[in-house]
């Protein structure tokens, strides 16, 4: 457990002004517990409902050991009867620290909600992605233009060839295939070659590793002849080179599923390739997508974490899985099926979301739409 609940929900939302009967009974409980180890927490200052977790804030004493509030987690999973629960001691910048619960009844978000939300609609960035609802209701998207690149990481089940599809329909729902290229790759080809149809997609899912790699260094020599092209414009970036061209550049999006069966083929290639993208990608238009399920410091080598600080963590299986992706723990207490943090490499506490759900039919319908527009 850490300090890795981001204070932006509690700071600009206000809690739930009448918490239900299960809320107040479930924070009785938990005070009640403390109270058996001759723990004296603060009152319940506060309780957030996401989908599927609550937050619990409670008032801080300042003679309170924070160790002995985390050890405890355990005990509150037995006694509420959930399979796990997770710890926020202290919440940064508040003498309060936080437990986020289970709900017994969980509720799954769906894509076009988060499509409609304040934070999709008002977003400028065509590469924009929903990624799903916080805990305090609100939809969440991430700007791939700032982020620049993202590093994905989590067990078998967690949800991230669902994060990704989600991401490529996002992009296809917000940007024309003059604005936006997508390149796909992945092992299982059956996973996103549905996407194969639409006019953005640059070629077939590529499912070959040494043909993926030599895609990657392609780019990135991609990169270099934009540096030329921006060199000759006495421009800087992208967007700058755009607005002084007839015929602009478009922005390029990398999505790997699984790239430790790139790492297992060439290790080296494939670091080489990546750091070589991150550095020059920004400026040139170019971001990567990277998701794993092998959190082994073969696959998510530390010059890749060097290059890539926005991660998202969904479920991980302990605490040193939490660690690779996140540079912290609290992944390991997460629910599985698009339970996430979302960090930028410790300069803020992470974001817990629960990730946008995109059926087979949401999927037919945003393709036929764009097959309809672009003939």
């Amino acid at each position: 457990m850490n300090d890795s609940k981001s204070t932006k929900d509690a700071a600009t939302h206000p809690a739930n002004p009448e918490p239900t009967a299960e809320q107040q009974e479930r924070a009785a409980r938990i005070t009640d517990l403390y109270a058996a180890f001759g723990i004296h927490i603060g009152p319940c200052i506060g309780v957030w409902a996401g989908p599927r977790v609550t937050r619990f804030e409670f008032q801080l004493d300042p003679d309170t050991q924070v160790a002995k509030i985390l050890q405890l987690a355990d005990d509150i999973s037995l006694n509420l009867s959930v399979p796990r629960v997770r710890l926020i001691c202290p919440i940064r910048g508040r003498m309060a620290f936080g437990i986020e619960v289970p709900n017994r009844t969980e509720r799954f978000v769906d894509f076009e909600e988060v499509l409609a939300s304040e934070a999709f609609t008002q977003s400028g960035d065509k590469l924009r992605v929903a990624l799903g609802e916080s805990l305090s209701g609100d939809g969440v998207c991430l700007e791939l233009s700032t982020a620049p690149h993202v590093l994905v990481g989590g067990q078998s089940g967690s949800g991230k060839t669902t994060m990704v599809s989600t991401m490529v329909a996002s992009l296809l729902s917000t940007a024309t295939p003059d604005e936006v290229r997508l390149l796909l790759m992945a092992p299982q080809k059956q996973e996103l070659e549905t996407y194969e149809s639409a006019p953005h997609v640059m070629e077939p899912v590529v499912c070959d590793a040494r043909a993926a790699i030599q895609r990657l260094q392609e780019l990135g020599r991609e990169c270099d002849r934009r540096y030329g092209l921006f060199h000759d414009r006495a421009v800087r970036c992208l967007d700058a080179y755009n607005r002084v061209v007839e015929q602009p550049l478009c922005r390029m999006v990398i999505l790997v599923d699984e790239m430790s069966f790139l790492t297992k083929h060439d290790r080296w290639g494939f670091e080489s390739a990546v750091c070589q993208l991150a550095q020059k990608g920004r400026a040139a238009g170019i971001h990567l997508v990277l998701t794993t399920s092998d959190l082994t410091a073969n696959t998510v080598t530390g010059m890749i974490k060097a290059n890539i600080p926005t991660r998202i963590a969904l479920s991980t299986k302990n605490r040193m899985d939490s660690r690779t992706i996140m540079d912290a723990v609290g992944a390991e207490c997460l629910l599985l099926k698009g339970d996430m943090l979302l960090g930028d490499c410790g300069m803020n506490p992470p974001q817990r979301i629960q990730a946008a759900r995109l059926t087979p039919a949401q999927i037919q319908d945003i393709l036929h739409q764009i097959r309809g527009e672009t003939i």
